[in-house]
């Protein structure tokens, strides 16, 4: 089942899970530039999400684009996690915003696809 964001506007702040005892398998890290930039996308939108990518891109180098990247995604896992899913291997079928709605309870204008 596929959730769709009715209207939504993202807050400038979003509370996150705290992961740091998350650990990934090897099918949910982030693969190459393009999954980091649609993981910042999920999360910040199109123009943040693409803002944060060529920022940390330019100025940081690939190891701060992937260790944002891999956060985003332990994010994902914690969020399934607190509400008692069960976390596939491959993440790509959530998007972090609509799982986000849905862990706040701020998901209440989602419906089913």
């Amino acid at each position: 089942m596929s959730l769709v964001i009715q209207a939504a506007v993202r807050p400038a702040r979003m509370a996150a899970p705290k992961v740091d005892a998350i650990k990934l398998v090897k099918e949910q890290r982030p693969i190459d530039h393009g999954h980091c930039l649609s993981l910042l996308q999920e999360k910040y939108g199109d123009v943040r999400g693409q803002e944060s990518y060529d920022f940390l891109g330019d100025h940081r180098g690939d190891g701060a684009l992937f260790s944002a990247a891999t956060k985003i995604v332990k994010e994902k896992v914690k969020m399934l996690e607190d509400m008692k899913s069960v976390v596939p291997r491959n993440l790509d079928e959530f998007h972090w915003y609509q799982l986000w709605l849905i862990w706040t309870g701020l998901g209440l204008h989602l419906k089913a696809k």
